[in-house]
């Protein structure tokens, strides 16, 4: 399947007046055929096809469940037994969109330089596509979680909560592909850079292990991390577990509305320039 871009698109006159953050709107139909490329591409001429957006979170589930679960003995404090996997996956699920965003915001501008050499295309909707395409395998993760949930509990999810945190996760991930989408255009190390810390956020987040289980004197750094809200607040709305302190609700806000307000700064400064090292 081909999907072809109108790059010439242009907005009405008076949208060029607004800026470029509140344009996005207006270049919707332009980003939706850039994600639906992206996704479609992404698993073209495979014999799954998208189902591999299932089957790969689902093997790394197995895998951490083995090792955690049954061989060294990891137990959630009053969630044994079945709900161990979805309490993985709810935290796997977050930390690989995260994860994607981290990876290939740095190189998203590099990677495109037909369309970043077009005078009339937008750079700024590249690392939206970005999340956007991240965002798919996440809803599709999540929706299996709630199903899981579901079934194995009776109890719906908390629809408030979840809307909430899918919020604040796309304002931090936005915010973060900006930011690194501007400088990794620029500085060619990020990439590699970026690769490597994301095992060790993998291990310095709750993703594969209770909170409770980090000593207290240390549960305050954690909350400090936007990921260990996130996480918590998605597998409080899934899975009925604690939900965050209030605080750290508060706290991971304003995280993301910094990420989100940095990113689109150093984004904006950054972007004039992309074309001459692209």
């Amino acid at each position: 399947m081909v999907v072809q871009i109108r790059t010439a698109e242009r907005p009405p006159r008076w949208q060029d007046a607004l800026p470029w953050r509140m344009r996005l709107w207006h270049r919707r139909n332009l980003i939706q055929q850039l994600i639906r490329r992206e996704v479609v591409g992404r698993y073209r001429g495979s014999l799954l096809g998208t189902l591999w957006a299932v089957c790969l979170p689902l093997f790394a589930v197995a895998v951490y469940t083995l090792v955690f679960g049954l061989i060294l003995k990891q137990r959630w404090p009053g969630r044994e037994g079945i709900e161990f996997p979805l309490l993985v996956w709810t935290g796997l699920a977050v930390f690989n969109t995260l994860a994607e965003i981290l990876q290939r915001a740095p190189s998203v501008i590099l990677a495109q330089p037909n369309l970043v050499k077009k005078v009339v295309f937008p750079l700024e909707v590249l690392p939206v596509m970005l999340v956007g395409t991240s965002l798919v395998p996440l809803g599709i993760s999540l929706s299996a979680v709630g199903v899981g949930a579901v079934w194995i509990t009776g109890e719906l999810p908390h629809v408030p909560v979840l809307i909430i945190n899918l919020f604040l996760l796309m304002l931090f991930l936005q915010g973060t592909a900006w930011l690194l989408a501007g400088i990794g255009t620029f500085l060619r190390d990020l990439q590699p850079m970026m690769q490597a810390l994301c095992p060790l956020l993998l291990f310095l987040s709750p993703i594969l292990y209770p909170l409770d289980v980090v000593p207290t004197a240390w549960q305050t750094l954690f909350w400090l991390n936007p990921l260990t809200v996130l996480v918590e607040g998605m597998r409080s709305a899934l899975l009925h577990t604690a939900s965050p302190p209030l605080w750290a609700w508060v706290l991971c806000l304003v995280n993301c509305l910094i990420a989100w307000n940095l990113g689109s700064f150093v984004f904006t400064r950054t972007r004039p320039d992309m074309a001459d090292v692209v």
